[in-house]
């Protein structure tokens, strides 16, 4: 999957340890891999985007993306990208099973949502 995130509603929470798992079966998936060696967590961050133009209504997504103890990380290459929540909260809640997932080396457990 590739695309560009909107940085104007990017919320990043702290990064999580990948586990060893997650770092086999996750990682082997991912395109390029050799842009993602050395990357040791996931970077977990909601993005928002206008349900239309100029309306003031955001939907929400969470992002999952492999990174480096710097925080640095490949932006065109999510692992996960979740389908859109009506509200901030509603994607703030899903971040709290994905970081509970990730903490368990179970981040590869997460469906995939349609692109």
């Amino acid at each position: 999957m590739k695309f560009i995130p909107n940085f104007g509603e990017f919320y990043q929470k702290p990064l999580v340890p990948i586990g060893e798992n997650d770092r086999i079966l996750a990682l082997e998936k991912l395109p390029n891999r050799e842009l993602h060696d050395g990357f040791t967590h996931w970077l977990i961050a909601l993005e928002g985007t206008e349900v239309s133009q100029n309306c003031n209504f955001y939907q929400w997504r969470v992002l999952v993306y492999p990174a480096k103890t710097s925080g640095q990380f490949e932006c065109l290459h999510p692992y996960f990208v979740s389908a859109f929540f009506p509200t901030m909260d509603d994607a703030l809640t899903f971040t709290k099973e994905i970081e509970k997932r990730a903490s368990e080396d179970q981040i590869t457990k997460i469906p995939q949502a349609a692109s």
